[in-house]
């Protein structure tokens, strides 16, 4: 089973007593802040769950699978989370 995020705004909005609009709206400003801090290269840091950055993907040859045919596929930045040691100890159970 998947949890959308209009899962996690609905169990949010039910433990804070807050509405589902204020709810969805602060998820929202949330997930903007984060992608536009990646977007930046800056090192996002929430103690206790993980760090999210940014790297850079260096160029490569790829092949079509389908074709077999060889193409470039050039540089680009690509999100990355690295989970704390706290959220993978209570992962683990």
């Amino acid at each position: 089973m998947n949890l959308r995020k209009e899962d996690i705004v609905r169990d949010i909005a039910s433990e804070t007593g807050l509405s589902m609009v204020e709810t969805k709206a602060v998820v929202n400003a949330f997930m903007s802040k984060i992608i536009e801090g990646i977007r930046a290269g800056k090192r996002i840091e929430l103690r206790g769950f993980g760090v999210f950055t940014s790297r850079m993907r260096k160029e490569r040859v790829a092949r079509n699978p389908k074709t077999g045919k060889k193409l470039n596929v050039p540089a680009c930045m690509v999100p990355v989370f690295k989970p704390s040691k706290t959220l993978r100890k209570k992962i683990k159970g």
